[in-house]
């Protein structure tokens, strides 16, 4: 997820996304099953999804226990055998983006996309 320009964003930090053209940054939102906040993990929009992913989980498993891993397909391919090498994770992956509405972490319910973590 990316922050638009002109958002209060510093423009130091900030990067362009090549793919979307969003001036901005992407946030990598780590939950538990039960949808209690991990970790989150905050850099320019400019880094792929599946480098920012790296960080996000080893954050995770520096904080906790993680065994497994759902996120979407998005985050598929290198990243799995990276996390599975690295980290010892298992991996499933959604054909569509996860869409967790139930979360009691979220005012008004979830979140979309992302790495779910348990």
């Amino acid at each position: 997820m990316s922050r638009p320009a002109g958002s209060g964003a510093d423009d130091a930090t900030a990067g362009v996304f090549d793919g979307k053209r969003v001036n901005g940054r992407k946030r990598f939102i780590v939950t538990d099953t039960l949808g209690l906040l991990v970790t989150v993990w905050v850099l320019a929009a400019s880094w792929q999804d599946r480098d920012g992913a790296k960080g996000a989980l080893l954050a995770a498993v520096a904080a906790t226990p993680i065994r497994h891993v759902f996120a979407d397909q998005g985050f598929a391919g290198r990243l799995v055998g990276w996390a599975a090498a690295m980290l010892n994770l298992t991996w499933t992956s959604s054909g569509n983006p996860l869409i967790r509405r139930d979360s009691p972490s979220t005012p008004g319910g979830g979140w979309l996309g992302g790495v779910w973590a348990g």
